[in-house]
């Protein structure tokens, strides 16, 4: 069986998980009532859930697509294309992190959960390197939506203007899942612009600027040379267009700019 899926999407799943790529997806089937393609009316207490392995033929330079082809058996089940290690049936259906005062809040609902011992919750300060600063426990197996909150009181005290939030789901027998990436500015901090990897070959990512601002990568006269928008969560990630010859370029968003060296 194929999946077809296009380069925006993977960099969507890389953005919320940087271990995800296009050789690191996973497949789960799911066998039982109600198979209608909807995931949220499934049997989660009797349904039969598989994580299933992918080939995928990993896009080209320039090339929007991709596919990732599954070996099965039986094809009359629901089959969902996926980022993480687990299969799916614990499913997030909301995850939001604000400022209140000088704590973040972060508030998260599930739609149904299937063998969810608890969800973890993670910060990092530059959006790529996180650690686990608490846990709230999950609900087991249920049918039903639940609500989740927690509240980080030290958001004043992170060394940077943006803090970046991610859940980390973890089921009964330790398998876990990542949530996409949530970021809350710290008052009278001004964001800074981070890229990274810095030289780089293929792919730049952007952190430290408002969701919904234009990122630019300037050659020396001056031209654009790629663009982007910065995403509601998460890192910016903003492939360089080919060929781009190696040297020196600027990278430019919100009035601020830094350098990076293309090889």
């Amino acid at each position: 069986m194929r999946f077809y899926g296009l380069t925006t999407e993977l960099d969507r799943l890389h953005s919320a998980d940087a271990t995800v790529s296009a050789t690191t997806l996973k497949a789960t089937q799911y066998s039982g009532a109600n198979e209608d393609c909807v995931l949220s009316n499934n049997d989660f207490g009797t349904g039969e859930w598989r994580l299933l392995n992918t080939a995928v033929n990993a896009p080209g330079a320039g090339v929007p697509w991709f596919v990732a082809e599954v070996a099965v058996t039986d094809h009359f089940s629901e089959f969902y294309l996926q980022g993480g290690n687990g299969p799916l049936p614990v499913e997030l259906v909301s995850f939001r992190a604000e400022r209140r005062g000088s704590a973040a809040l972060l508030r998260w609902s599930t739609a149904q959960e299937l063998n969810n011992e608890r969800f973890e919750v993670q910060v990092s300060e530059d959006g790529r390197i996180f650690q686990t600063i608490g846990q709230v426990a999950g609900m087991g197996t249920s049918s039903r939506s639940h609500a989740y909150q927690w509240s980080d009181p030290y958001l004043q005290q992170y060394g940077s203007a943006l803090v970046y939030y991610r859940l980390r789901q973890v089921d009964t027998d330790g398998t876990a899942d990542l949530s996409p990436v949530r970021s809350v500015q710290v008052p009278d901090k001004a964001p800074q612009l981070t890229v990274w990897p810095n030289p780089l070959r293929e792919k730049l990512q952007v952190t430290g600027l408002a969701p919904g601002q234009r990122v630019e990568i300037l050659d020396a006269l001056g031209r654009v040379m790629a663009g982007g928008i910065m995403p509601l969560a998460g890192p910016l990630s903003l492939p360089l267009p080919v060929p781009l010859p190696a040297g020196v370029y600027i990278v430019r968003g919100q009035g601020k700019t830094c350098k990076v060296v293309v090889q």
